[in-house]
């Protein structure tokens, strides 16, 4: 027979924050490790609170204001962190997040390009050039044509230098030392 968790703080009985025991998942793969009856599930099983779901309801990328409301402690969010089974389910809600977050941005941008204000022209431009897209993909490495046009910038910029201190009268001192 398992026990019922009613509240925060879950504690075992040596007073260690209880982990894998919170969740439906984990108590399904390992039966015979909890004498609790889990509160959680990973994928909204029926009679459990549904971890993604309440997480990406409160819009919170730190996932303080869940540990909070959940677990009522930081302490305990950060104790299931050093897990990796829940490292890795935190990290795909981090995911889905930070999607979620940039369509409702997208839409909110959307809304000002059809107001007709001063900032619809701006609104607008940003999604007809899809900048949006742009911060998804990611930088990655510059082109060759960067790197090239860089290190002419660069050249450019020490002729003027060279060029300001002849005018200056002064001169360079080769290795440092006179």
């Amino acid at each position: 027979m398992s026990l019922k968790l009613t509240r925060p703080p879950y504690k075992g009985a040596s007073n260690a924050w209880l982990t894998r025991t919170l969740f439906y998942e984990q108590v399904q793969r390992f039966p015979d490790e909890s004498p609790y009856h889990p509160i959680f599930s990973f994928t909204g099983v029926s009679g459990y609170i549904d971890a993604r779901r309440t997480f990406l309801a409160l819009r919170d990328p730190t996932g303080y204001l869940w540990a909070i409301k959940y677990l009522a402690s930081w302490e305990h969010f950060e104790r299931l962190l050093t897990t990796s089974w829940f490292e890795s389910e935190y990290q795909s809600w981090l995911r889905e997040l930070k999607m979620l977050l940039r369509q409702e941005s997208l839409e909110i941008i959307q809304e000002i390009a059809q107001e007709g204000t001063q900032q619809s022209f701006a609104a607008a431009k940003y999604l007809a050039s899809a900048e949006w897209e742009k911060s998804l993909r990611g930088r990655g490495a510059p082109s060759k044509a960067e790197l090239k046009g860089e290190l002419a910038q660069a050249v450019k910029q020490l002729t003027v230098y060279d060029e300001d201190a002849q005018r200056m009268g002064l001169t360079v001192i080769q290795g440092g030392k006179s």
